[in-house]
């Protein structure tokens, strides 16, 4: 109710004071750039893509400078990293007291 009593201006200003890190907010809305142009024609999209394909068509390629031969290796071969030696078969040594030790090392798998 009070956002309709505001004049597009005063909207405009409040837009601009709302935390643009606000995920509330649609991306579209985020964004600080704001354009009031008006539209230059219609948009004709099939002669828009028309357009950038004969352009892409009529622009020449730029050359090598230095034209592919097969066979010739240039530069360094990449080479991977070694990865690390697996560890696991380390030993782990816990020390315990006399008497957990001595119950344990007498104890049978029944018992663990």
């Amino acid at each position: 109710e009070l956002l309709t009593k505001l004049t597009p201006e005063e909207l405009a200003m409040l837009a601009k004071e709302v935390d643009p890190d606000d995920s509330f907010l649609p991306p579209s809305q985020r964004c600080g750039y704001e354009c009031n142009k008006n539209p230059t024609g219609p948009l004709n999209r099939k002669k828009l893509i028309d357009y950038i394909n004969k352009q892409a068509l009529e622009t020449p390629d730029i050359p090598d400078l230095k034209p592919f031969v097969a066979g010739i290796i240039r530069g360094k071969k990449w080479i991977p990293p070694q990865k690390p030696s697996d560890s696991s078969d380390d030993k782990i040594t816990i020390d315990l007291d006399g008497d957990f030790e001595s119950a344990l090392n007498g104890a049978t798998q029944e018992e663990i």
